[in-house]
Order: structure tokens, then C-alpha cells, then sequence
């Protein structure tokens, strides 16, 4: 049985979900952490429930869905997975960032999608 935990991050209210199931397998979805208190919540769950992460999905490359994923990467050394379609037609995250008028920041940097997904496609882990 897959278990859907639900985050709500950042001033944008950005939804954030991990999908684990009894493997302790875990898929991270959208992370739009971009607090410290919210990338705490984040891995805090995941360490009080035993699980390793080992997707981080993106829906799309929209900057609130995915300004944690610097983090997912540092923490749990996972690559964003994302639609070859968003990433050539997204700007990077630094660059949505400047167009609200937001400062840059390393801890927020454009992570490089390394696999693409198609419509259709079956995540699979656990």
C-alpha cells in the first residue's frame, strides 16, 4: 500500500508530497521547501518513519515546485526527474527567481534534470 504525505511550503503555498510504501522506498514529489523549519519538517518525517528516498519528481519546473531540490540533492544525493518539455521551455530557477524580484541565493540553485519523463510513463520504486 503506497502512503501520500502532504506538505504545504513556502509563501506560495506549494504542495510537496512523499509517496513511500512497506519497502520504506520513497518518492519525492514537487519539493517547494524553502525554509529551514520546512526542509526540517520535510526530513524529519522522512527519518521518523525509516525511509530512503530514491525519486525526487518534479510536475513541472515552475520555481515554488522546485526550489528544495538543491536540497533533496545535498541531503539525499537524488536528481530531479522532470519532462524534456518543461526543461527547455522553463527558465532556470535563478532566473524565475530575478523575474519576482527575489534575490539570488546558492541554497536555491537550478538543479540539472538527469532523467526525463514522458507522458505516460510508470514511476515505479518500493
Amino acid at each position: 500500500m503506497i502512503t501520500i504525505k502532504q506538505f504545504e511550503f513556502n509563501p506560495f503555498g506549494e504542495n510537496t508530497y512523499v509517496l513511500s510504501d512497506e519497502t520504506r522506498e520513497a518518492v519525492v514529489v514537487d519539493c517547494g521547501c524553502m525554509m529551514a523549519r520546512e526542509r526540517s519538517a520535510l526530513s524529519d518525517y522522512i527519518t521518523e518513519h525509516g525511509l530512503t528516498p530514491v525519486r525526487l519528481l518534479c510536475t513541472h519546473l515552475h520555481f515554488d515546485h522546485i526550489i528544495g531540490n538543491a536540497f533533496i540533492r545535498d541531503t539525499y544525493g537524488l536528481l530531479p526527474e522532470a519532462s524534456q518539455k518543461d526543461v527547455e521551455a522553463l527558465p532556470s530557477l535563478e532566473e524565475q527567481m530575478a523575474g519576482l524580484g527575489l534575490p539570488p541565493s546558492k541554497a536555491f540553485e537550478t538543479v540539472p534534470v538527469t532523467k526525463h519523463l514522458s507522458e505516460g510513463d510508470t514511476v515505479r520504486f518500493g
